[in-house]
C-alpha cells in the first residue's frame, strides 16, 4: 500500500468527573495509519471522529501525528 504500513482500527472513550457537578464524557472512533519511512523509528497517525456527551448533534475530528526520530 504505498508508504503505508499497517491500518487499524482505533476507539476510545474520554471520562471525567471533575468537576463534581458537570460529567464529562467523549467518544472517539476512527483509523490509526502506520507509516514507512526511512528516517524515523516509526510514523503514525491517527485520525478519529470525536463526539461529546454535552454537545447534541455535532461532531468533531481529532489528528494525532505519533512519531520516534532516533538521536545519535
Amino acid at each position: 500500500m504505498g508508504p503505508v504500513k499497517d491500518v487499524s482500527i482505533l476507539a476510545g472513550i474520554n471520562i471525567s468527573n471533575k468537576p463534581e457537578n458537570d460529567n464529562f464524557s467523549a467518544y472517539l472512533a476512527g483509523l490509526s495509519f502506520d507509516l514507512s519511512n526511512p528516517y524515523f523509528d516509526y510514523l503514525q497517525f491517527d485520525i478519529a471522529v470525536y463526539k461529546s456527551d454535552d454537545v447534541k448533534n455535532k461532531y468533531g475530528f481529532q489528528f494525532t501525528p505519533v512519531w520516534s526520530f532516533p538521536f545519535e
